[in-house]
């Protein structure tokens, strides 16, 4: 089922058939009900934002994610949020729609490990992430802050559904994590596809925003290729915040791409890693 009406279609035809014949036959799940209403309504500029939270009031347990999330180091209210109202009312339309597209794909994507790849430590290094592509676009590009957040955190969601419908791709994924080969030169050697085509192909299945779904598309492709998230990009590059060369080299290149100073890059990333555990909690 799609969930937006304003995303955009593959130019190549059907992105459901498209994954399908990828996939063998596997159809993505639709979103929980509340979500699609509440995105739905979110996005009409005539629908009452007050409506909107109390349409996700019929969800208890997506109440208290959100709630979570906006008040989490990586969204920084000015005072705790301990009302959904509150919290839809603070967030405005473009941020809340961002949360509510982490936590439907969140709650639609498959759970279960399979040989190469771990679900849990899936979406901790997808926060961590989003939450370094937050911190910079505070200081760099405030207004686009949750944008950067969402394609951040999202930029991978393709993984858990190839590592589950996929003969073979958990080896690819072991592969990549032992070699300095990368995932897409070794998916495209025994695939002739990339999990970025396949984000890309979920998404229009979805119907996602399009900058987003662009992002997630092209997140590792020249920053020059395309008008989109150039943070996201950045921050895709590096495979594990943990390893110091890894941090160095993202330091790096966040200092030449947007100019920042390297101790004030270094000072960003260190805050961003003291709230990813935080953002990690509302997608394990």
């Amino acid at each position: 089922m799609a969930l937006l009406k304003r995303g955009k279609r593959s130019a190549e035809g059907d992105p459901a058939a498209g994954l399908a014949e990828i996939l063998d036959g596997y159809e993505l799940p639709s979103f929980p009900r509340v979500v699609t209403t509440a995105i739905e309504k979110v996005s009409s500029v005539d629908a009452d934002l007050s409506d909107v939270a109390d349409t996700l009031r019929d969800d208890p347990g997506l109440s208290v994610h959100l709630l979570r999330l906006v008040n989490s180091a990586s969204f920084a209210p000015r005072r705790p949020i301990v009302d959904l109202h509150q919290a839809v009312m603070m967030l405005g339309r473009n941020q809340l729609e961002s949360i509510l597209i982490c936590l439907a794909v969140n709650k639609s994507l498959p759970t279960g490990g399979t040989p190469g790849f771990n679900s849990q430590l899936f979406w901790t290094t997808a926060a961590k992430r989003a939450t370094v592509a937050a911190a910079f676009a505070d200081v760099l590009d405030p207004s686009r802050r949750s944008e950067n957040f969402t394609a951040a955190l999202l930029a991978d969601l393709a993984l858990p559904v190839l590592a589950q419908q996929v003969d073979g791709y958990g080896d690819v994924l072991l592969q990549a994590a032992e070699s300095d080969d990368s995932l897409s030169d070794l998916e495209l050697r025994k695939f002739a596809w990339t999990h970025q085509t396949v984000g890309g192909l979920m998404c229009a299945t979805w119907e996602f925003p399009e900058k987003l779904a662009d992002s997630i598309a092209h997140h590792h492709d020249p920053i020059e290729a395309s008008d989109i998230l150039p943070l996201v990009k950045v921050v895709a590059a590096v495979r594990d915040f943990d390893d110091d060369e890894c941090r160095q080299g993202f330091t790096a290149d966040v200092t030449q791409t947007f100019g920042l100073p390297s101790d004030q890059a270094e000072s960003i990333l260190e805050t961003a890693f003291a709230d990813a555990s935080a953002a990690a909690s509302m997608f394990v």
